[in-house]
């Protein structure tokens, strides 16, 4: 199994974190869980690029699930990628997620039938159960777990919308890499995450460490 992990960005300076966290979630998920077969693959673009590169791009990757960060400036380069993906690929399962299209997850759905569902809430927990539960099918037609994980939204059959609660994410030791584009050339940065239990009154604390 393939998943894929898709970024429009608004410039060609700019990268998105998110999919590099969910990326090392899910690795780590997938190790501690001894579930082997699955690769999670990342592709980066910028609404720059043609809608047609990024489509032929994207279907290059040859993806069982494709997962699209939604924000303000490429929602509608999501929408027609997603369209012009199922048509092609109808059986690629199509997820998004983001702020763009998780305050009214029904409205979304319908609005783009294509999309098999929404992940809100933190995708750290989230994401790397989507790609248990695809997994899980792949394997047996009948899997025990026979829903989507918390944090997800989606439309039965029927047409009728669900919706699971999302669960606070306990990540710890992550980390994960950045790739900028700089004038003279690539300039690599590797950002670690730590996240440690404190006191009930602060119960996180996170720094983030760069290097170059």
């Amino acid at each position: 199994m393939r998943c894929l992990l898709v970024a429009i960005n608004s410039k060609y300076i700019h990268s998105n974190p998110a999919v590099y966290l969910l990326r090392e979630c899910a690795l780590r998920d997938l190790k501690q869980k001894q579930i082997f077969g699955v690769e999670v693959e990342l592709a980066e673009y910028t609404i720059n690029h043609h809608a047609s590169e990024i489509f032929d791009d994207i279907y290059l990757h040859h993806a069982d699930l494709v997962c699209f960060s939604c924000y303000i400036w490429n929602i509608e380069y999501v929408r027609q990628l997603v369209r012009n993906l199922k048509n092609l690929c109808p059986s690629v399962k199509i997820w998004v997620g983001g702020p763009e299209v998780s305050y009214d997850c029904e409205s979304f759905l319908r609005s783009l039938l294509q999309v098999d569902g929404v992940l809100y809430g933190e995708g750290e927990k989230s994401f790397p159960a989507l790609i248990e539960y695809y997994a899980a099918r792949e394997k047996d037609a009948n899997p025990l777990s026979k829903t989507f994980p918390d944090g997800a939204a989606w439309l039965d059959e029927n047409g009728i919308f669900h919706q699971t609660s999302p669960q606070p994410a306990h990540t710890d030791g992550i980390s994960f890499h950045l790739f900028m584009m700089r004038q003279d050339g690539w300039m690599v940065l590797r950002i670690e995450l730590f996240i440690m239990r404190q006191a009930e009154a602060v119960p996180f604390l996170a720094a983030i460490v760069f290097h170059q």
